[in-house]
């Protein structure tokens, strides 16, 4: 049987991302994981002023391993996932594509 689709979106703050996103899961009922409200609600009250990209970059790297465990148990259970987690540079999207050949 052949395993859901993962949509990876990559693109800058402001591309459109979280939109397209939003269009996927209503399309495909598809389940969705944002990289900028797991931040926002796991560590947004805890953020530094001014911010720290290494404190930053660390909790990005938590909520990421955490969103691929999660992202992997959804298509387990026959569903479609939805990846809004910007990939703005080269190696995070080649990781990111790895990753996704990993679970299909």
């Amino acid at each position: 049987m052949k395993r859901p689709a993962i949509h990876l979106l990559c693109g800058s703050t402001g591309a459109g991302k979280t939109s397209l996103a939003r269009q996927i899961v209503t399309r495909e009922t598809a389940v969705r994981f944002s990289i900028d409200e797991w931040m926002h609600t796991l560590f947004g009250p805890d953020l530094p002023d001014p911010i720290e990209f290494d404190w930053m970059m660390t909790r990005v790297i938590r909520c990421e391993e955490m969103i691929w465990t999660m992202a992997a148990r959804v298509l387990d259970a026959g569903r479609p996932v939805v990846l809004d987690l910007g990939y703005s540079r080269t190696e995070h999207r080649d990781r990111a594509r790895r990753s996704a050949a990993g679970l299909t």
